[in-house]
């Protein structure tokens, strides 16, 4: 079983992880598929996180790595959404 992560930006949790929702918002918990824009909020948050860590710490290498997931997993969704468009346009 997972322990709480008290660091700073480590909401992201990955599939077979323990969700722990920090927000009121139904969107964000566990049952919930997350959006694109779900994804680019924490993808922001982890971002804005990251600059107040120390470079180098255990708790910027987490950081860095699930911004790397969150990136990842918004251009996957972005990428369906785009290929979904039923007007044929790729903008």
């Amino acid at each position: 079983m997972s322990q709480p992560n008290d660091e700073p930006g480590v909401s992201f949790r990955p599939n077979g992880a323990d969700p722990e929702p920090e927000t009121d918002d139904p969107r964000m918990d566990a049952t919930h598929d997350p959006t694109a824009g779900d994804l680019l909020r924490q993808w922001r948050a982890a971002e804005r996180d990251l600059a107040e860590v120390e470079p180098d710490t255990p708790a910027w290498d987490r950081l860095q790595h699930e911004i790397e997931l969150l990136r990842a997993s918004y251009q996957a969704a972005f990428n369906s959404l785009s290929s979904s468009d039923p007007t044929g346009s790729s903008a």
